[in-house]
């Protein structure tokens, strides 16, 4: 959801005051500690939204997936988080039967379950069933939209406390 639609959900119409003639010269230091306040709210939604996705992803082996998290701005008021291990779609969305390379799931099977032997059989059961998906990113989604309100909230809040 960009920012204009997610401000317009809480924020819509304009600021009124009983003295106009006060408030005019201000405007420009107004606009600008709103600036100030979009942008701390924006860092904000980043670290809660890194923490969330680190609660939520599955730890492999290697936790390469969990170490891919990253979040990105195109713009200064949007951002989006996204995983950019190359198993990461496979981990969330599970996979067809395929036969995996024994490599890292021996290394898997090693770390998680103390046996590198036992990737032999877990290879066979991939090949013939495939993998079940882990809902790590939608799990993240819902946690990160739950509070990036409360904190859109908290900004509005701190900004007109800062104006006056």
């Amino acid at each position: 959801m960009g920012l204009r639609r997610f401000v317009g959900k809480f924020f819509s119409g304009s600021i009124r005051t009983p003295n106009k003639a006060l408030y005019e010269p201000n405007v420009k230091e107004v606009e600008i500690e709103f600036q100030i306040a979009l942008s701390r709210f924006m860092e904000d939604v980043e670290d809660v939204s890194i923490r969330i996705a680190e609660e939520e992803t599955p730890i492999g082996a290697t936790e390469e997936l969990i170490t891919s998290i990253q979040f990105e701005r195109p713009t200064r008021f949007e951002g989006a988080l996204k995983w950019t291990a190359p198993h990461a779609a496979a981990v969330a969305f599970g996979a067809r039967p395929h036969w995996p390379p024994i490599g890292p799931v021996r290394l898997w099977a090693a770390v998680k379950l103390g046996d590198e032997d036992l990737a032999y059989p877990i290879q066979h059961s991939i090949a013939a069933r495939g993998t079940l998906p882990n809902d790590y990113q939608r799990r993240t989604s819902r946690r990160v939209n739950e509070r990036v309100g409360g904190l859109f909230q908290d900004a509005i809040s701190k900004w007109a406390r800062r104006i006056g």
